[in-house]
């Protein structure tokens, strides 16, 4: 690979099974499906209920970046009751794969022996990242709603594009993804609370200890 496209571009895998998130999105193209086949909600798939749980969500990313916490956080619902929450704990816990998705996954599977989660859905507040989708799919979970999109994530994170979630869970048949969902509410978050890379903020907390 040329070292010069490498440095330009985020490398998922490693050895022989090495992609970029480039290539993801060149891959993705290449299947000739739409963005309107891609996309497969709509504003008619929104309900009431899903507006007050995005609402709720977001309460919760503010109150985790009032914590000192990055501002994101993720809830489980199932039939229109609440049933788990996560912030994103990954810099105070020092451990990057923390994302509030994951660990609402995980923890609530894990306290309640559960391994599937179909007939749930998932309220994030941002987008789900790559690792993110990866949980959301291994967990079977029935739907995704979320509030800001990873394209006005990147707007504020300066960060690389990256595939959507909806791009990465389209292929399973199995989970609905939904969003963005009221984007303006949700992006008055980040204007509240500034992203701060999350290296710079782990080293704040711990080696300023």
């Amino acid at each position: 690979m040329n070292p010069a496209r490498q440095r330009r571009s985020t490398v998922y895998g490693r050895g022989p099974f090495y992609i970029t998130n480039t290539e993801i999105l060149n891959k993705l193209r290449m299947t000739n499906l739409t963005r309107t086949t891609l996309d497969r909600s709509s504003d008619m798939d929104i309900t009431i209920d899903d507006i007050k749980f995005i609402r709720l969500v977001y309460q919760l990313a503010a109150e985790s970046a009032s914590l000192n916490y990055d501002p994101f956080a993720a809830i489980l619902v199932q039939n229109n009751e609440l049933k788990y929450k996560s912030l994103d704990v990954s810099v105070v816990k020092s451990n990057p794969t923390l994302h509030a998705e994951v660990n609402v996954i995980g923890e609530y599977c894990s306290n309640n022996k559960i391994f599937s989660l179909e007939g749930y859905t998932l309220y994030s507040s941002t987008e789900p990242c790559i690792m993110c989708s990866g949980a959301i799919h291994w967990s079977r979970i029935s739907r995704v709603v979320y509030g800001v999109s990873q394209e006005k994530l990147k707007a504020v994170s300066k960060g690389n594009q990256k595939p959507t979630c909806k791009d990465l869970l389209f292929g399973s048949g199995r989970t609905q993804v939904i969003g963005p969902v009221l984007e303006e509410e949700g992006m008055e978050i980040f204007q509240r609370y500034p992203l701060i890379p999350k290296q710079e903020r782990h080293k704040q907390i711990f080696l300023d200890q």
